[in-house]
């Protein structure tokens, strides 16, 4: 059957559930998609939430309207993101979410993956001048790759010192490079330790 999504919301932030709501009139049909964009450089509209998402993590959630209690609908969290890509359950619906060609308002197609065990340490900076300390990951596949479950470290004494979030990935060509912040901070490009610049 279809549904009626008025009054549900959605947000990047789980405290201000309702950033963005449904307005009426919003149906979806039986086993479709409903597109809706998340442009934070055009303003709010019946199709369009006023804000983006964060490049370097974050989360999407789905809120039910606030006659059914407001509680969360569907909950999707996310590391890094490889530009031009999108995460996606496959199958439609399943619980399985992986990286996605971009098929807006179609069936989700599965983005080919290229080799972790070929990622390089390419570049990186001990105490600045200004900013933070940085390392640089370079992606030499031609396909983009993966990091969920990877860790960095600064010290083979203590290999697991930060661990690169779910849904985590780099992209290749032009874009296969990452920079991780290492410093403390929110997101999920930040490692939470500094590079010693007299010996390491």
């Amino acid at each position: 059957s279809a549904v009626d999504l008025a009054d549900m919301s959605l947000t990047d932030d789980t405290l201000v559930p309702r950033r963005w709501v449904f307005p009426s009139g919003s149906f979806i049909s039986a086993l479709g998609h409903l597109k809706v964009r998340l442009d934070g450089g055009s303003p709010a509209s019946t199709t369009n939430t006023g804000f983006s998402l964060k490049a370097s993590g974050g989360g999407v959630y789905l809120y039910n309207r606030l006659a059914d209690g407001g509680t969360p609908a569907s909950v999707i969290t996310y590391g890094l993101q490889a530009a031009d890509f999108s995460i996606g359950r496959v199958p439609d619906g399943g619980t399985n979410w992986v990286l996605t060609l971009p098929t807006f308002g179609s069936a989700n197609l599965i983005a080919s993956l290229g080799n972790p065990l070929q990622l390089k340490v390419n570049e990186w900076m001990a105490s600045p001048s200004s900013g933070d300390d940085w390392i640089e990951i370079y992606n030499p596949n031609a396909q983009p790759v993966e990091l969920t479950g990877l860790w960095l470290s600064d010290t083979l004494a203590n290999p697991k010192k930060y661990q690169i979030p779910l849904r985590s990935f780099v992209g290749s060509g032009p874009e296969g490079f990452l920079r991780f912040w290492a410093a403390n901070g929110a997101d999920a490009d930040f490692t939470g330790f500094s590079l010693n610049a007299t010996a390491e």
